[in-house]
C-alpha cells in the first residue's frame, strides 16, 4: 500500500489541510475535510489523475485518521534545508 501526501485547500472554510491517499485503490476518493465539506481526488493506475470525479469509478471514503489540519503555514524547515535547496538552486542557474 502506498499513499500520497495530498495538500488540500477547502474554499469553504479556508484552510489548508492534508489527506493521505491510497495509491493502490483506484477510483474515486472522497476526502473529508476538518469542516465537513467533502472533495475528491481521482486515482487510476497508482497515479493521481487531474480529474475531480469520474462517474465510471467506484468511490472510496479516506480515512479520517489519514486526514489533518495544516496549522503552521509555511511549514518550518531547518537551516540544512535551506543550505541544500540554495545549492540546488545554484546548480539550476
Amino acid at each position: 500500500m502506498t499513499k500520497l501526501r495530498s495538500d488540500q485547500y477547502c474554499h469553504d472554510c479556508q484552510r489548508v489541510f492534508v489527506a493521505l491517499i491510497d495509491l493502490s485503490i483506484s477510483g474515486n476518493h472522497e476526502i473529508q475535510c476538518v469542516c465537513g465539506h467533502i472533495h475528491y481526488r481521482v486515482v487510476v493506475d497508482g497515479k493521481v489523475t487531474g480529474d475531480r470525479w469520474n462517474s465510471k469509478l467506484q468511490t472510496t471514503t479516506v480515512k479520517k485518521s489519514d486526514i489533518s489540519e495544516v496549522t503552521q503555514i509555511p511549514i518550518p524547515t531547518s537551516s540544512a534545508s535551506h543550505f541544500l535547496r540554495d545549492k540546488w538552486l545554484n546548480l539550476q542557474g
